[in-house]
């Protein structure tokens, strides 16, 4: 039992999942941009490191693809309402963009910075 023990200790924890967690600075709608901070606009990534994971905004978890450049990350998906998700992560300096592209041909703009969690 004290080798099982002794073992269990030797061994290497599960690795944990990153989260990324963006918090808009700056959102444009219908051409018009305005500051905030308000939390609630944030969104957050389930495991950053993942090729599928998920996205949380909006009060919803959205399916996204990760795909990585040289100097940036970049992940896509398609909300419940159909409009297509982006949020493009620039590694250096943690600033990111975030776009949904709406069914109507609106699109919805935030700029601010990330963080892993």
């Amino acid at each position: 039992m004290k080798h099982l023990i002794l073992l269990a200790t030797l061994l290497p924890a599960p690795a944990m999942a990153a989260e990324l967690w963006c918090m808009p600075e700056t959102i444009c709608r219908g051409g018009e941009c305005h500051s905030t901070t308000d939390e609630e606009t944030s969104v957050r990534f389930a495991d950053m490191e993942a090729a599928q994971t998920t996205m949380r905004a909006h009060a919803e978890d959205v399916p996204m693809t990760r795909a990585s450049g040289d100097t940036a990350v970049e992940w896509s998906g398609i909300n419940s309402g159909g409009a297509a998700e982006y949020l493009i992560w620039t590694r250096a300096d943690n600033a990111f963009t975030y776009l949904i592209s709406q069914t109507d041909g609106r699109i919805r703009k935030a700029n601010g910075y990330c963080e892993v969690q």
